[in-house]
């Protein structure tokens, strides 16, 4: 079965994701089969931000599993239609406490920019600003995968930095607005 899947997926150019017995049970291999033999395929990679990255030949054997279509999936093949989108060096990141935080707000929020909001412990949040004050700042959080995760209020003392216009920060912001 699991050949004559790959041998499908090959000959219709669909994405899939294949996990192997040589990697972590939750990680795929995720691109289209470019070439494929009866014990071998290679597989065209795609990293997360929907480029293609080079080719990986695996032993139709040492396959666990094939996924064909996933939410994850569906995502990605919209973030690689939009890729050249993307702006590899405009990245932003402020390593700067609380108050000292302030003068950007505004403009991250007059812009509607997507930020990820750094706290103490490795800790972040991610989405726009909608709200603030001299103490406070409301946030509209967004999950990685784009998702609308409500609303909260946090103290600006608490903030150690921020980073906006990053690839990741990109994407989220990309599949916020497919939404």
């Amino acid at each position: 079965m699991i050949k004559e899947f790959l041998l499908r997926a090959h000959n219709e150019k669909t994405l899939v994701g294949v996990t192997t017995q040589l990697i972590a049970w939750d990680e795929s291999i995720i691109g289209y089969i470019i070439d494929m033999d009866d014990n071998y395929f290679t597989i065209n990679e795609m990293d997360e931000y929907g480029a293609l990255i080079g080719n990986t030949t695996i032993a139709i054997q040492d396959v666990l599993h094939i996924e064909p279509e996933s939410w994850y999936m569906r995502n990605l093949l919209f973030i690689h239609s939009k890729a050249s989108t993307f702006a590899s060096n405009s990245r932003v990141t402020l390593w700067k406490k609380g108050g000292e935080l302030n003068v950007h707000f505004e403009y991250i929020k007059e812009n509607r920019i997507l930020t990820r909001f750094f706290f103490e412990d490795d800790n972040f949040v991610i989405g726009m600003i909608k709200d603030l004050n001299t103490e406070h700042v409301m946030i509209e959080n967004i999950g990685q995968d784009g998702s609308w995760e409500g609303v909260t209020i946090y103290k600006i003392n608490d903030l150690i930095g921020l980073r906006y216009n990053g690839l990741e920060e990109q994407k989220i912001q990309l599949l916020f607005k497919k939404r």
